[in-house]
Parts: C-alpha cells; structure tokens; sequence
C-alpha cells in the first residue's frame, strides 16, 4: 500500500477557466485523493506551483521508442543518397555485435526520388542496412539486408505489412535490455508530466507487460493492446478488455488495434480522391487513392469479435475514405473506442462520429513534418486535414498523443501544435482548426478533468500555469514533480 502523502503549497488548476485556487494542501492516501491526510503522511513541498492532473499519451509504441533512440538518426535527410551518407558516417560508432545497422525517419514524400537498395549499396554493401520511415509505414533495405532476412524484393523498399513485418523481426535485443530501454523511456515521459499511455506495440503486450511488472515497472499506467492476430489467445487466457495485468494495477488489457489503410508519405492512406502527382514516388497503377488494407466485412468481424471479449477497438483510418469505413464499422456493430490519426476528414464523417460516440485520438505533432507533403500530395483538401477545432465544435471526444516514435513521447508538444498549428517561428498551418489551451489540455488527461476526492492521484505540479505562458513557449514547460497514485515518479 502506498505511504500517505501531502502536497503543500499548491494552487489546482481549474482545466476550464486557466484560474487557481488559493494555496493549499492536497491529501493523498491509498493512491487516491482524500479529504484528510493519512496517519504518518509525508509531507512534499510544492513550492506554491501548478497541480493538475497528470498527462496521457493516447497512442505509442513504447518499445519501439525506447529502441529508437539507438537508431541513426536520418531524418535530417534531403535524398536518398543523402540518408545513405548518413547510415555509412555511423559505421564507426557502432559496435561490433550490431550486425544489422538501423536507421530511421527518413521523410521521402518530398525528395526527387523514391530510395532503392542501390542508394544504400552505394555507400554500405558490406553489411546488412535497415532504414524505417518517420511513419513506420515504410522499411527501406540495402541488397544485404535483403539477402540477410531473405526478402524477395529488389527494389529495397518495404510498405505496411511487409514493412512491419520486417520491424519485428528487428527486435533482437534480449528482453532485460529492451526492458530496461523501456524503463528509462517511461522515467523520460514521467519527467515531462506523463502518467499514463496506451501502448500499440506489435508484439504480444499482455505478455511483455506482466514480464516489465514482476521486474518492478511501476513508472507509468499503462493500456496494453493488442492486434487480431492476438485475439485468440486472448480468449485462451480469459482475457477482458480493462483486466488488471499486474498486482499494482497500473496495467490493464486495452484495445484491439486495427489498421485499415496506410500513411501520408507512403501515399497509402486511403483517399476519396487520387493523390495528387508529384513525378516522384506517386503510388503505384491501380493504387492512386491508397490502399484499404481491411476490407468493411473483415472489419466488422473483428470488431464484433472484440466486443465479445470486452475490448475497445482502436481503429486506425489516415484518409478520408478510410474514415468513412472505419465509421460504417462503428455504426454497424456499436462497439466503442476509437479512431485512431482521422488525419483526413470530411464534415459530414465529423458529425457522424460525434453521433456515434467514437473518439478522435490524434497526434497534433504530425502536422509538423505532415504540411508540406499534404500541400503537395492533397492540394485543394487540406482543409478537412488535422480538423481539430472543427472535431471539437461537433463535440467529438478528443484524445491528443504522439504516435511515438513518430513523433517524441512529449505531451507539451502536442498541446502546443494543437494550439497554434505551428512550431518555432513558421507561420500556422489552417489555424481556423487550432484548438483552445483549455481544450488540447483537457484532451491530454486522459480523460480526468479535475481532482477531486476519491480520483487517483495521478498528478502533475507546474512552476508556471500555462494559460499565463506565451502558446510558442508551451512545449518548453518543465514540471516540477509527477506522481502516480499519489508517489512520485519524477521530481
């Protein structure tokens, strides 16, 4: 059982209006918020701060995450060749036991031409080299990397489910490794306000999680999904959507994630209309609108099948076509959960997911690397793109996350995007669609709007209340301490 604790000297923060309350003290017993402090509490110093509560991510890739930070870093690159220079200059500083050097993030919507195993041969033939995408959606391969994993493509380049395919089979780090990356991810998220995130690894992550738990994870709450390939073993394990998988009940069973279409820079996310052509890397004959990956009655198989184990679904749909069938899916089953991105939305599928109660779970900080490939491959409809103002005016529930490793496990971030559709000085993409601070803060809590007595204290203390911060100076907040039902993980 956790140790009582009060916080003293703090101001809550009313999510609504931006006011604060007087200072006071905040009693915290048994994990929750009481009225009275506890026998024998500890007293913690808020130093007259901001309390509110804690913040999610609605949608990462923790392990995936935590290992990217050991990739090359090749987002920076401006072609092909380029990112190959990039992957050949971290031949020196990788070990000897990397037999397979990784990369990621390269953007290729923009370049002036699609990336081939050539381009990597050209500067690393020797040794097997992997290059993810920023969108995870693509995976690009040099000639022994291909020989390596016995991949029968020439050209190098690996889309959706043979690119993620490939990714899993990158994970060959052993298990206390990868676990301790993990940790040191979560220890990063809790020191910038996070107290909980739902986790979309592709491995089996009930299993994963309950291993991180028995070795003393508890930095972080956690909503594990899982993918249809897992459903059977859910129903072997008499699992249910919301179990406990822990002793301390910091994981729980989330949904079930399925992906309908692609991504934008793959030009696989499913569109009404064809992409537009740009001479490099436009789709291939017969896919000019994308790519439907699962088909509506597939769709409402799974999605019934979830039901019947008590799972939420956490759909993604990227393209407006994608959207449209994701929401007859919805409509056609009344199961509950998600749409996970809806990057691309018509208005009347807007008004169709408020009625249906379907929840936007968007990752604002895309927009950032997203504007310029949109401008380019959806000109003249990137009004209906990213449309959270408009989502929110319907009263759609949204849920602001990252996407991480696409974007960084960084919630400030995300609210700061949301709220001013730019970043640094460039001017703000559609700010018709930019949302309030009290809305994007509202949409990070996970669906906690205030502490009050008897809710967890998962908590979050600010030096500044940020309805008082200039909005470019938002993602720069640093809280002073972060805690999860009611004991600190960060100060």
């Amino acid at each position: 059982m956790p140790r009582p604790l009060t916080l003293t000297n703090v101001h809550r923060l009313d999510l609504d209006t931006g006011s604060l309350s007087r200072l006071a003290d905040l009693h915290l017993v048994e994990g929750r918020i009481a009225r009275a402090p506890g026998e024998g509490a500890e007293v913690v110093d808020g130093g007259g701060g901001v309390v509110m509560p804690g913040l999610w991510d609605a949608h990462t890739h923790l392990a995936q995450w935590a290992m990217s930070s050991r990739w090359v870093d090749v987002s920076a690159a401006t072609s092909p060749q380029h990112a190959a220079r990039l992957m050949a200059a971290a031949l020196p500083a990788a070990t000897d036991d990397e037999q397979v050097l990784v990369g990621f993030g390269f953007r290729d919507s923009t370049w002036a031409q699609s990336p081939t195993a050539a381009d990597l041969d050209a500067q690393v033939a020797d040794r097997p080299v992997v290059v993810i995408s920023n969108d995870v959606h693509s995976t690009w391969l040099n000639s022994a990397a291909l020989a390596h994993f016995g991949v029968a493509d020439e050209t190098g380049l690996l889309q959706e489910q043979a690119a993620f395919d490939l990714q899993t089979r990158l994970a060959t780090a052993p298990d206390e490794v990868v676990d301790r990356w993990v940790d040191q991810a979560a220890r990063q998220a809790a020191s910038r306000g996070v107290v909980g995130v739902v986790d979309l690894g592709m491995a089996w992550n009930p299993g994963e999680w309950r291993r991180r738990c028995a070795a003393g994870f508890s930095n972080l709450r956690v909503r594990a999904g899982v993918y249809p390939q897992h459903l059977g073993r859910v129903a072997d394990e008499r699992l249910r959507g919301g179990q406990r998988l822990d002793e301390l009940g910091l994981v729980t069973l989330g949904p079930l994630k399925i992906i309908t279409d692609g991504s934008l820079t793959a030009r696989t996310a499913w569109c009404r209309e064809p992409y537009r052509a740009t001479g490099t890397g436009d789709p291939l004959p017969g896919q000019e609108h994308g790519v439907c990956s699962v088909e509506l009655e597939e769709l409402v198989w799974l999605m019934h099948r979830a039901t019947g184990l008590g799972l939420e679904c956490a759909v993604h749909a990227i393209g407006d076509r994608a959207v449209a069938q994701v929401l007859d899916g919805f409509a056609e089953t009344g199961t509950p959960g998600s749409l996970e991105h809806a990057q691309l939305v018509g208005p009347e599928d807007i008004t169709r997911m408020a009625a249906l109660g379907v929840r936007a779970s968007v990752q604002p900080a895309h927009l950032l690397d997203d504007r310029d490939a949109m401008d380019a491959l959806w000109a003249g409809r990137t009004h209906h793109a990213f449309p959270l103002a408009q989502m929110a005016a319907a009263g759609v529930e949204l849920a602001l996350g990252s996407d991480a490793p696409v974007a960084r496990l960084d919630p400030w971030l995300a609210i700061e995007v949301a709220v001013r559709r730019t970043l640094g000085s460039r001017e703000p993409w559609h700010p018709e669609q930019a949302l309030g601070l009290s809305q994007a803060l509202k949409a990070s809590t996970g669906g906690v709007g205030s502490l009050v007595v008897g809710a967890e204290a998962d908590l979050v203390v600010l030096p500044v209340n940020p309805f008082e911060m200039p909005a470019d100076q938002l993602h720069a907040i640093t809280p002073t301490l972060t805690m999860l039902a009611g004991q600190l993980t960060w100060q």
